[in-house]
Parts: C-alpha cells; structure tokens; sequence
C-alpha cells in the first residue's frame, strides 16, 4: 500500500482514489456483508486529504470541492436504489413525469448531503496546518473523525436531513463489531470507523511515527471488537428474572398499490386476520401487523374496529395495528393502536408518527416547490398533509410498556431513546417498505432497526407490509426474518427490559464532546497565530 500515497501526487489519481474510496463506502452502507471494508476504504480518501493539506498550494476552497467530489461518489452510491422505484405508479405520475422526481433523489439529496459533508476536508485541512496537530500529530485523525460524527449527527437537524447513510450501519452484519452504539450511539460507532481510516492513512504518509498512528488505529479496533465481544457474553444476564412472552409480527405482503385498491378490505382481511390466527395459535401473546394495513380513519369505520377487536379477543392477543386518525380539526395522522385481549380498542392513548416523509406524508414549503415542479405537490398518497404526532404514546399492558415507531421514525435514534425513557421495554416498528421492492433499501432500513435495538437495548418487533420483518434481539440480531415479498408470520420468544443502556440516558453527547473538541483545538490554534503575530510584532519594533 506504500505506492497509494505516490498517486495521490498526480492530480487525475486524486479523483480516482476519492471516487473508489467513496463508492466502496457506500457499498458497505448498502450491503452490510461486505461491512469488514468500512474499516479500510476510506483510507486512499484520507491519504489525498493529508497529501492535500500538506501542500500550500492548494486553497481551502479548492479542498473543499475536493470533499463535494468525494462525499457526492459516497451519498450517490448509498442512495441508488432510488432508480429501483420506477415508474412509481403508487403516485399517479405519468413515468415521464417520475423520471426528473427519480434523478432529483439519487443525485438532489446526495448533493445536499454532500454540501455539508464536504467542509469535512477544509476543517480537517485547517486543523492539521495548525500548531496543535503539528505538536500533537494523533489529533489530526481524531478530528476527521469527530467531524464526521458531528455530520452525521447534523443530518436529524433539518426536515432535509437523512440520517439514511450513516455509516455505521456498514456493521450491522458484524455483531461484534456495532455493539459500541450501546455506548454512544451510531455516531460514536461512526468516529472509530473515520479515526482507524484515517490513523492507517497517516501511518502511511508518515515513515518516522509509522508505528504510532498504526498501533492506535489498531488498537481502537481491537478495543471496539472486544467491547462487542464481552457485551455479546454477558446479554443474557440482563434478562435474569425478567418475563418471556411470545411475539409475533405478520407480513401480510400486500404492496401499498394493492392496498388502495377497491378490493382491499377483503384481501386484507382474509391475509392479515388468517395470519394473526395462525401466529396465536403458535402461541403469540402480542402480535405487531404493519403501518397502515387498514388505511381509513378507523374512528368512522366500525365495521375495522368490530372485525379488530373480535379477533383479539377470540384469539386472547394484543394486536397492534397500523391505520390512520382524523380529528375534530380535519388533522389527519398516521397511527398505531392497540387492541387487547378483551376486545378494547385503546384509541386514548394511539401512537401518532412522528417524523414524516418530506413529500410523501406532507409537501415542505408547498408553494415554492408547486411553483417550481408541480408534480411534487401531487406525490403522496392522500390531497392533503399529515399532521406529526409530539409524544413517544408508551402503550402499558399492565404487564409490559411498549414503544413504537413508524416506518420512518426509525432511522431517529433519538425517537427511540424517547420512548424508552418514558418506560418502554419493547419497541415495536410498523414500516411499509413496498415502494422499495426487494431492493438495497430494504436491507437498509431493517439495519436502521437493527442499530435502534443495541442503542436502546431492547428487543425490536419489525412488522413490514412486503417485507423485511424481523425480530430482533437487544445486541442486534435478528432472531426470526421474513424475507421481502412473501407473506407470513414470525412468532418468538422476547423479554421486556427495564435496564438502560448507556445511550439511552446520555444520548448523543459523544457529539457534543467531538464538536467541543474540535472547536477546542480550532481556539487554541487562534491563540498560538495571535501570540506569533503579536511576537512577530514586538520583534520588528
């Protein structure tokens, strides 16, 4: 690998090695199997940006354009499935009118995503030309990798931001390796990733301190893998007196096109109750079934509510249903409610989504995009925009508290964490993920959940309207998995936790202290330039 800090020298080769680091990054993102390589490909990124800021001949400015190339390969490559969408017939668009919605995802967000992301090498660049990197050469890796976490973080920010990509979720084949986010969250797993790249790449460039910047990289590492280790032996102890229930989530595989159509309830009701019955009869004590499986207000139809609380109640279950709500002030929202066993709806205390879909579930600064693309005003399901829901709705059984999340709630760690500090010792995750087929985007969101549940440390019941569904265990691992577009049911053996995980009561203060780090070697930068300015000063007088 001596040779790559050679190429990096010839301007042609710097764009290769952005683009081959960036494309195999976001392929771990997209296909966690190959998730091993995280932890080297971003090193030929790292080695243009360190030959970069080395070179006085090369501008802030023009590093920077440097990074929008990079990141540009990274989101693009982690957000392709997109073109798998086409023609999106859900919408009623003509496919001439998806073709420019298509392109505006897989290249629009990227770009957004990368405008930020990209001031990563100019901040980077900066702190490795001050005076605290060139005395203490280890806080040039440290600080890539703290940017980045903070990025990442950034990304929960905004109604823009998609914390689709992170780059943790590259583990989340790899049991032993993702259990860190227990500690500080997917952000945290992110900053060891960034600093092991970035320690290997200054570890090449630097033959004198060689073995340093390779030993710390290898030792944060071998730390992150035996963390995971140990944490994997020593789960079950949690569970030590706890209570087992039977779980079951239900994939009925009835695709969002299907489920609008005029015969819908009785497909519908002939899948999804045929599965819920089957899942009780394999014992199932609480059954989980997708987002909006019923698509009506279930207030004005008695005759869901009727059929729901029947097969409840025949069947000795709690159903947790996916449908929707329509208040007195025309707020419509998409919900999860809960049926128990003795056949009660429990609409006082619903579940309400809480973070939408841009131009889904509601059209963000509506006029403006109207004016510019009206199609975009037409793309969601329904004429008119759904209404957030405020509260994590921890639904208590008497027995056991469960949190939910719909769909896209559960790339949010942040929605998670809620619901379990408000006492939630199960989550459960209704998603529909039809618009995706069986494309990387499926494989991608499960990870998401995958992450929730080692972060908050609970077990995850994962209920897709065509897949995947899962239940997944507190260290990450699914324990039982319906693969996409097939129908049928999972029922398993889970135990509501109480116990906390160190994430889940101090949230993402790994990114605060990271930004504070930062921002701490940038002020103490500013001081030695204004002494050495003031010294320069005092010497020419």
């Amino acid at each position: 690998m001596g040779k790559i800090t050679e190429l990096a020298d010839k301007k042609y080769m710097r764009f290769f090695m952005l683009a081959l680091s960036g494309v195999i990054s976001g392929l771990t993102v997209c296909f966690p199997l190959i998730g091993l390589f995280a932890w080297i490909s971003l090193i030929p990124a790292a080695v243009v940006l360190l030959k970069l800021l080395k070179s006085e001949n090369h501008r802030f400015i023009s590093i920077y354009f440097y990074g929008l190339f990079f990141f540009m390969c990274y989101f693009v490559t982690s957000w392709h499935w997109f073109f798998s969408m086409y023609p999106m017939s859900f919408t009623g668009l003509t496919p001439a009118q998806v073709i420019p919605i298509i392109l505006l995802a897989v290249l629009g967000i990227p770009l957004v995503q990368s405008v930020s992301f990209a001031f990563l090498f100019p901040l980077t660049a900066l702190i490795g030309r001050g005076r605290v990197a060139e005395r203490v050469p280890c806080l040039l890796p440290l600080s890539a990798a703290a940017l980045w976490a903070v990025g990442e973080w950034s990304q929960t920010l905004f109604w823009f931001g998609v914390p689709w990509a992170r780059l943790s979720i590259s583990q989340t084949k790899m049991l032993p390796e993702f259990q860190s986010v227990s500690l500080f969250g997917s952000c945290f797993l992110t900053f060891l990733i960034v600093a092991v790249n970035f320690f290997v790449a200054c570890a090449l460039l630097s033959p004198v301190k060689k073995r340093i910047f390779a030993a710390v990289g290898a030792g944060i590492f071998i730390f992150n893998t035996v963390f995971g280790a140990v944490a994997l032996l020593t789960d079950g102890i949690k569970e030590n007196g706890s209570r087992e229930i039977k779980a079951a989530v239900i994939q009925g595989n009835i695709s969002s096109t299907e489920k609008w159509g005029f015969d819908w309830y009785e497909r519908t009701e002939e899948k999804y109750i045929g599965l819920i019955e089957k899942a009780a009869a394999d014992g199932a004590e609480l059954v989980v079934i997708p987002e909006t499986v019923f698509p009506v207000y279930i207030e004005n139809n008695a005759k869901i509510r009727n059929l729901l609380s029947e097969t409840a109640k025949k069947n000795s279950v709690t159903i947790l249903v996916g449908t929707m709500t329509k208040d007195e002030n025309e707020c419509q929202r998409n919900i999860i409610v809960a049926v128990t066993p003795d056949g009660e709806l429990h609409m006082e205390n619903y579940y309400s989504k809480r973070h939408l879909v841009p131009f889904g579930e509601y059209v963000p600064w509506r006029d403006l995009f109207t004016a510019i693309y009206p199609p975009l005003s037409d793309i969601g399901m329904l004429d008119n925009d759904f209404t957030p829901g405020e509260d994590p709705a921890v639904f208590d059984t008497g027995e056991y508290k469960i949190g939910s999340a719909i769909c896209f709630d559960s790339i949010f760690a942040e929605l998670i964490r809620g619901s379990v500090n408000d006492g939630a010792e199960l989550i459960a995750i209704e998603t529909n993920d039809s618009w995706f087929s069986d494309s990387a985007a499926v494989y991608m969101h499960e990870a998401q959940a995958k992450l929730r549940a080692v972060e908050a440390g609970r077990y995850v019941l994962r209920a897709a309207n065509t897949g995947i569904s899962a239940i997944i265990s507190p260290t990450g691992r699914a324990i039982a998995e319906i693969e996409p577009l097939v129908d049928g049911y999972a029922v398993e053996s889970v135990r509501p936790r109480s116990d906390r995980t160190l994430y889940s009561a101090v949230g993402d203060i790994w990114v605060m202290l990271s930004a504070l780090f930062v921002a701490g070697i940038a002020v103490t930068d500013a001081v030695f330039a204004i002494k050495e300015k003031r010294k320069k000063g005092e010497t020419r007088e």
